[in-house]
């Protein structure tokens, strides 16, 4: 039973049930209680971090260490500080937006269009949100003022064009194209762009080879896809471990980087993203396998196996799955597959930062329900306590000796 409709029954039968007194003392009493731990969304927070803590340490020993980088690669140009869990789970916010919107930009073939819908099975599965897709924007959305030659510039499409197309409901929204995107300023290209602060990214199809010739494109499609999302949803590049947040400066990067998490970042999604690990990584594994993507398949199936060995399941307080969604993490920051760059907002803008939204304080609320509740039972309590009072005072009027 939901807790609300708990709550609306206890204070009910508190006020106008027909139990004892003591009864309904309990009853209040319990929804005192429920009240303030609904009213508190940091005591499921807190109970839940301690569960991902023991996650984390429970998968430590399947996290794989990166080889020494290579010239050229991202770990040998970058120099992001990566974010760990325990600073991500700092800083938190409640929130109910849970879904994730996709949005097409530009001309798809058959073949991107079928790999495109393999994606968004997948990013249902891995952040558990509901996952809809806008109406394909044309080429001619991308203005001649956002494009470098025949590459489209990702930090202003996706400030210009996907920041105000982000609906109210959304976690999240993410762009793809078969179109080539770059940074400009000397920038090559780039596999795709995230913008943590406007919840917004984008990515490209276009390096990523002929979408018939197997399912290499599909991989790479899907550890972009669910790279830049994890961004957009404050998780920082890693470099702990081999993980889907690796950076990747090229191709032989990107297919080295794995479909699965390493402990610490698997322990940031499920807080970003709350949900059963070991359903998690079951349902994923599943589908990699039906892909024919064994090898990744393989890593998640054990990740489930080693976190049911260690009982640490969905608990059974656990209250639902919205809860929670993270702050902008990075400030005013573009994250990407390859590359960290620091991206200012254009200067005539205006846009109110959306992460500053915060929930209702229930705190003052319930408490003064929860005096409602209590008083009809303690002036009851009351009123008993002085019809016995008065009895024993007739009692002791009336007890004189009969007459002889």
């Amino acid at each position: 039973m939901p807790l609300p409709r708990i709550l609306a029954r206890c204070l009910v039968f508190a006020r106008f049930g027909r139990g004892s007194l003591r009864l309904r003392l309990v009853a209040a009493l319990t929804f005192l209680a429920a009240a303030s731990a609904h009213a508190n969304p940091a005591a499921p927070a807190a109970g839940w971090h301690a569960r991902l803590t023991e996650i984390r340490a429970a998968l430590l020993p399947l996290d794989r260490p990166l080889p020494p980088p290579e010239p050229g690669d991202w770990r040998a140009e970058d120099d992001e500080s990566p974010l760990p869990f325990e600073r991500l789970s700092q800083r938190e916010r409640p929130n109910t937006q849970r879904v994730l919107y996709l949005q097409a930009v530009g001309t798809l073939s058959p073949p991107q269009e079928a790999v495109l819908r393999r994606v968004h099975t997948y990013l249902a599965a891995w952040y558990w949100l509901s996952v809809r897709r806008l109406p394909d924007l044309p080429d001619s959305a991308v203005s001649a003022k956002w494009r470098v030659g025949r590459q489209w510039h990702a930090p202003t499409v996706s400030y210009r064009l996907l920041r105000e197309r982000l609906p109210a409901d959304g976690v999240a929204l993410l762009a793809f194209t078969a179109t080539d995107l770059t940074l400009g300023q000397g920038w090559n290209f780039v596999y795709g762009l995230a913008m943590p602060r406007y919840r917004v990214g984008i990515w490209s199809l276009h390096r990523f080879g002929d979408p018939a010739a197997g399912t290499m494109l599909l991989r790479r499609a899907l550890v972009t896809a669910i790279h830049e999302t994890g961004h957009m949803l404050g998780l920082s590049h890693c470099d702990r471990a081999a993980c889907v947040m690796n950076g990747a400066n090229h191709l032989g990067e990107l297919d080295a980087t794995p479909l699965a998490p390493c402990a610490d970042d698997l322990a940031s999604f499920l807080w970003v993203a709350p949900a059963d690990a070991v359903q998690w990584a079951t349902q994923l594994a599943g589908l990699l396998r039906v892909d024919g993507l064994v090898g990744d398949a393989e890593r998640l199936r054990a990740v489930a196996e080693r976190v049911r060995q260690a009982n640490l399941g969905l608990p059974l307080w656990f209250p639902d799955l919205s809860w929670t969604v993270p702050k902008h993490v990075v400030p005013a920051a573009a994250v990407q597959v390859g590359v960290a760059a620091s991206l200012e907002p254009p200067p005539d803008s205006d846009q109110t930062d959306r992460d500053r939204t915060s929930a209702t304080d229930w705190t003052g609320v319930a408490g003064l329900v929860a005096v409602l509740a209590l008083a009809p039972v303690v002036l009851g309590v009351l009123a008993v306590r002085k019809r016995r009072r008065l009895r024993a005072g007739l009692r002791e009027v009336g007890g004189g000796s009969q007459p002889s």
